[in-house]
């Protein structure tokens, strides 16, 4: 099956390419660690704006990780959210 280009600032993008960017984009933005006792592991929504886990952002992110098929980082996400 033929991609189809996306339009991108007069820039023509394959399906690929924006699977790349938006999985470097979640991962350049993911963050994780331990606090009291468990471990956390989410996606910053904006790092200089919203630099903490939020309920919204972090639905989207495990959409958009499954999406992806990175399913265990999705799974992630959502537990992380349970400990809160």
């Amino acid at each position: 099956m033929k991609e189809s280009p996306k339009q991108q600032g007069g820039q023509v993008l394959s399906d690929e390419e924006i699977e790349q960017q938006v999985r470097k984009l979640l991962y350049n933005n993911k963050i994780e660690g331990h606090n009291g006792g468990y471990t956390f592991h989410y996606t910053k929504p904006s790092p200089g704006t919203y630099p903490f886990q939020y309920f919204w952002d972090t639905c989207f992110h495990a959409l958009t990780l499954t999406a992806l098929g990175d399913y265990e980082m999705a799974k992630k996400h959502i537990r992380t959210f349970f400990l809160l």
